[in-house]
């Protein structure tokens, strides 16, 4: 299951501008959910001990056996940041955030000539864009 459209409506309720490159959404303008890590997490709260942990929805069917499975909040970067995994970003954006994502897969993984990236390298692509996109000053 995708995000919820409670999830969905809030994400872009409370983004006005690309989480990437800060283009102000028009007001009307359609707000892309991008999902950090590609599982379309969403926070639940669990037991034993209780805390809140991310729920997977919707993995790609490679990872589909990830689908219901309560991940802890520590395994991301992002951590207990977010009540879901999705920010809103512009096309342009999220086409780089696949492209870079994919380019962290092949450089991290030898052999790797698949077209979904690595949860883990998604979610490093997303949240550490720039990092990986700023130019080098000399």
């Amino acid at each position: 299951m995708p995000y919820t459209p409670s999830i969905v409506s809030e994400v872009q309720r409370v983004s006005p501008r690309c989480f990437i490159c800060n283009h102000k959404f028009g007001r009307k303008e359609y707000r892309p959910v991008h999902s950090g890590s590609g599982y379309h997490l969403r926070l639940r709260e669990a037991e034993n001990p209780v805390r809140y942990v991310y729920e997977a929805m919707d993995p790609p069917t490679i990872y589909g056996y990830m689908k219901g499975k309560f991940l802890e909040t520590d395994e991301f970067i992002f951590g207990f940041r977010y009540f879901a995994d999705a920010v809103c970003v512009c096309n342009g954006c999220h086409q780089d955030i696949h492209t870079l994502a994919l380019d962290l897969c092949r450089e991290n993984l030898p052999g790797f000539t698949g077209n979904t990236p690595l949860p883990r390298l998604l979610v490093e692509a997303t949240f550490n864009y720039h990092y990986y996109r700023l130019p080098i000053l000399a």
